[in-house]
C-alpha cells in the first residue's frame, strides 16, 4: 500500500544498509591506519633492533679487532664485513678506525674514505645508538657501536644499516595484506547490512516511516472517533491505549496503569490462554453494570495483547428500545402496504369487471373524510393561503 508520496528521498531499506555500510566502511579505514601505524613503529624497532644487533656482531668479532694492528686492516675487515651484511640481510656493514676512515663497505670505492655522519656517541661517549638518518647509500635505519680491542680502549665504531627504501617495501607488503584481509569484513558486514535492513523492512511490512507515522494518526483518529470506551492491555494486563469515551467513563485508569479488578482480570487471563473472542461480557466497575467484548491480538500463535469494548447497560437498554420502536414502525407499514394493495386489487378487478360505478363508490368512501376536512377548511377559512397550508 502506497499512500503517500515517499519517492523524495531514499527508502527506508536503502538507508539503513548505507548507514551500516558507511560505519563498517569507517571503521575498516580506521583500524587499517591504526594497523598500518603499529606496523610502521613495529618494523622500524624490529630493523633497529636486528641494525645494533647487526653491529655488534660485527664489533666482536675477533678476526676485525685483530685487523686493526695490520698494516693494511681493510683487506681482512672487508670479506668479513661483507659475509656478515650477507648472512644477516643488512644493506650495509662499515667498519671505521677511531678517525672516521673506513675499512670496510659494499661499495669498495668508499673504503678509505672518512665516513660521512658522525660517530662522537661512539667513540667519545662510548655509546650504542639506534637512529634514522641519511647516508650515501640514502635514508636507513642506522646502528652505531663502538669497537673495543683487549685492553678496553675504542679502536673503531661499527655501523650497520637498512635502506628505508627496502623496509617501505615491506612494510607496503604489509599494508596491502591488511587491506586485503579488511575486504572480508567489510563485504561481510555490507551483505548483513543488507539482509538487517530487509529484516527491519518485513518486521514494519514494508512501510517507510512517514507512511507509518500516517497510520498512526489515522488509527489513533480511528479509534478516538469510536463511541464505545475502547481500551488495550498487554499480557502483564497493563493499559497500553484508551480512546476518549473509556477516558470519559474511567477517568481513574490511566495509560501504563493496571487492571485491579478480579472479574476482568480473570476474563483477559481466559481470552490470552484459549486466544478465542469473548463477546457481551457482564461487569461490574465502581458499581456500574457494562457489557464487555474481549478480542486477543495473536502474532506468530501467540497472544500480544487484549482489545477491550466496553459499553454501558443503559446504552444496551436504548438501543434495544430503539430497535424495538423501528421494528414496531416496520410492522405498521407492512400491514397498511399489505391493506392498500388488496384495496389496489379490488379496484383493479373491478375496472375489469367494468363495474366503474362500483369503483367510484369504492373511491368516494376512501377519500370522503379527506373531502369533509377540505369542504370544512374552504367553508370556515376565508384566506386561501391558509386554508391551503
Amino acid at each position: 500500500m502506497r499512500f503517500l508520496n515517499v519517492n523524495r528521498r531514499p527508502s527506508l531499506l536503502a538507508q539503513i544498509t548505507l548507514l551500516i555500510t558507511v560505519v563498517i566502511l569507517v571503521s575498516t579505514v580506521l583500524v587499517c591506519i591504526l594497523f598500518s601505524a603499529m606496523i610502521d613503529e613495529i618494523v622500524e624497532k624490529y630493523v633497529g633492533k636486528q641494525a645494533m644487533t647487526v653491529a655488534k656482531l660485527a664489533s666482536e668479532d675477533k678476526m676485525i679487532v685483530k685487523a686493526f694492528k695490520n698494516k693494511n686492516p681493510s683487506e681482512q675487515i672487508q670479506p668479513v664485513a661483507e659475509k656478515i651484511r650477507k648472512t644477516t640481510g643488512a644493506d650495509y656493514v662499515t667498519i671505521a678506525n677511531d678517525k672516521g676512515i673506513r675499512y670496510s663497505h659494499p661499495n669498495s670505492s668508499y673504503i678509505g674514505k672518512h665516513t660521512k655522519t658522525s660517530n662522537e656517541a661512539s667513540l667519545k661517549e662510548h655509546q650504542s645508538i639506534i637512529y634514522k638518518g641519511k647516508g650515501i647509500s640514502g635514508f636507513a635505519i642506522k646502528a652505531k657501536t663502538p669497537i673495543w680491542d683487549s685492553r678496553g680502549n675504542v679502536i673503531g665504531v661499527s655501523s650497520v644499516g637498512f635502506l628505508v627504501s627496502n623496509i617501505e617495501k615491506q612494510i607496503n607488503d604489509y599494508r596491502i595484506k591488511i587491506i586485503k584481509l579488511s575486504c572480508i569484513p567489510f563485504l561481510i558486514g555490507a551483505f548483513g547490512a543488507y539482509f538487517i535492513a530487509r529484516r527491519v523492512k518485513r518486521l514494519i511490512f514494508g512501510l517507510e516511516p512517514e507512511e507509518i507515522s500516517f497510520l498512526f494518526k489515522e488509527k489513533e483518529a480511528t479509534l478516538e472517533s469510536i463511541r464505545d470506551a475502547t481500551v488495550t492491555v498487554n499480557v502483564e494486563k497493563y493499559v497500553t491505549s484508551m480512546n476518549r469515551r473509556a477516558r470519559e467513563l474511567f477517568g481513574h485508569l490511566q495509560i501504563g496503569g493496571g487492571i485491579k479488578n478480579a472479574r476482568l482480570g480473570q476474563l483477559i487471563d481466559q481470552a490470552i490462554e484459549k486466544q478465542r473472542v469473548y463477546s457481551n461480557q457482564s461487569l461490574v466497575l465502581d458499581g456500574q453494570q457494562y457489557i464487555l467484548d474481549l478480542s486477543p491480538i495473536v502474532r506468530k500463535k501467540e497472544v500480544q495483547g487484549i482489545v477491550l469494548t466496553i459499553r454501558t447497560l443503559s446504552q444496551i437498554e436504548e438501543l434495544t428500545e430503539e430497535i424495538s420502536k423501528i421494528k414496531m414502525f416496520s410492522d405498521n407499514l407492512r400491514a397498511q402496504n399489505h391493506e392498500f394493495l388488496n384495496k389496489l386489487n379490488v379496484i383493479y378487478g373491478l375496472l375489469k369487471l367494468k363495474k366503474y360505478e362500483h369503483v367510484m363508490q369504492m373511491i368516494s368512501s376512501e377519500v370522503k373524510e379527506r373531502q369533509d376536512i377540505i369542504s370544512f377548511l374552504m367553508s370556515s377559512v376565508k384566506d386561501p393561503l391558509i386554508a391551503a397550508c
